[in-house]
């Protein structure tokens, strides 16, 4: 990594670099800035001239992009307190982005640069690219080393380190028309990889069919990154708005059926934006895991399903409260609350009220877009009456 300190370039091959000099507890930033372009050792490169407030301690955030952006754009980047729902805007030059990540070019850079006021514990910020960027993160003087493209990243401290490839929050709820899955496959893997495309047709047509009208998926198609390392880093798969899937097979059948079916499901359950607070991610993860347990069920039968359910009961019951999450967890811990209990409470509800309301509940949950615990908790009331949320309360 080189740096030029007068002006807070940072040339860093393809990684993001978050430091702070002290321990984090909490952030405010409202910064706007304008691209310029420069030279950078004869290529041209395009990046983010920061406006902060010089009476603040500045810290540096910096992400290398690997496309290139028209100069002179406005960019307002915004990152709330703890508690509140953040907002970023990137200027209107973001469209001239391709969600097609197979047609990026390597010819240019963006590089913007961030400049931190104060330090944060827990927060996150909205990118709204789909860029499969590698980063380190380094806090309060500890690094761990994680990859851009889950849906959020635990970081070193015991906060959340989420990055949203997303649309701006207005757009968010666009529809796709189908989906392209960009596989990383193992060696030898052609029949894995057909097998997976058809799992995904089957999970498209049974959630089509499970939640509505909001979105209909109606194709699935596959590519195959065009260069060694541009999917999925190895061991992961996620989903990206917009329709695409970034899968790593495994060539066990379940370990993919659950890695599709679970991001597919993304393409209805990331309408709900990342909170601050440690246990909002529920609002997707636990609803793309608790339709996937759904899809899972109808494609391996109810002795198979019942086999599953007792491990996701073992795993709830023995943890508290997902609202009362405590912070600093392992991701694996954190992710047993977001995910399995938080699915596993969705299937208490539809033991609760029945399937068929529970089918119901879920469309209009799509429909009128909870962004947080409360919603959520009022929309059950409002649809199934205050014994459900009770119901739903006592075992969140």
């Amino acid at each position: 990594m080189r740096v030029e300190p007068d002006r807070h370039w940072v040339e860093s091959d393809t990684r993001l670099d978050f430091a702070c000099a002290q321990p984090l507890d909490s952030i405010r930033l409202v910064l706007q800035g304008d691209m310029v372009v420069k030279r950078v050792q004869g290529r041209q490169v395009a990046g983010f001239r920061t406006i902060a407030d010089p009476t603040n301690q500045r810290d540096t955030l910096v992400v290398r992009f690997r496309e290139s952006m028209p100069a002179g754009r406005r960019v307002l980047l915004r990152v709330a307190a703890e508690g509140e729902v953040m907002e970023a805007h990137l200027s209107s030059a973001v469209n001239s982005f391709s969600p097609a990540w197979t047609e990026w070019t390597e010819q240019t850079a963006i590089i913007p640069t961030v400049l931190l006021s104060g330090s944060a514990a827990r927060f996150a910020y909205e990118l709204q690219m789909a860029l499969p960027v590698d980063y380190t993160l380094q806090a309060a003087g500890r690094v761990v080393a994680v990859r851009a493209g889950r849906w959020v990243v635990k970081d070193s401290i015991g906060g959340h380190f989420g990055v949203y490839f997303a649309k701006p929050l207005q757009q968010r709820q666009t529809r796709v028309q189908g989906i392209t899955l960009a596989i990383t496959q193992p060696a030898g893997a052609d029949s894995v990889r057909q097998q997976v495309v058809a799992t995904a047709a089957a999970a498209a047509t049974f959630y089509n069919a499970l939640l509505g009208p909001q979105q209909q998926l109606t194709y699935v198609k596959m590519i195959v990154p065009p260069r060694p390392g541009s999917g999925a880093p190895a061991g992961w798969s996620y989903a990206v708005p917009g329709g695409i899937i970034r899968l790593q097979l495994t060539g066990n059948r379940v370990n993919d059926f659950y890695s599709i079916g679970h991001e597919l499901a993304h393409q209805w359950w990331y309408a709900a934006p990342f909170s601050n607070t440690n246990y909002q991610s529920f609002l997707n993860e636990g609803f793309a895991e608790y339709c996937c347990l759904l899809f899972y069920r109808s494609e391996f039968g109810q002795e198979a399903f019942a086999q599953l359910l007792t491990r996701y009961q073992r795993i709830a019951e023995s943890l508290g409260s997902i609202r009362l999450m405590p912070g600093g967890l392992a991701e694996k811990q954190r992710n047993q609350y977001t995910y399995i209990k938080a699915a596993y409470t969705l299937y208490q509800l539809e033991q609760k009220i029945g399937a068929p309301a529970m089918q119901r509940l879920l469309q209009e949950a799509l429909r009128q877009h909870p962004q947080s615990y409360q919603q959520w908790l009022e929309l059950v009331e409002q649809q199934q009456g205050p014994a459900a949320r009770q119901f739903y309360e006592s075992v969140f």
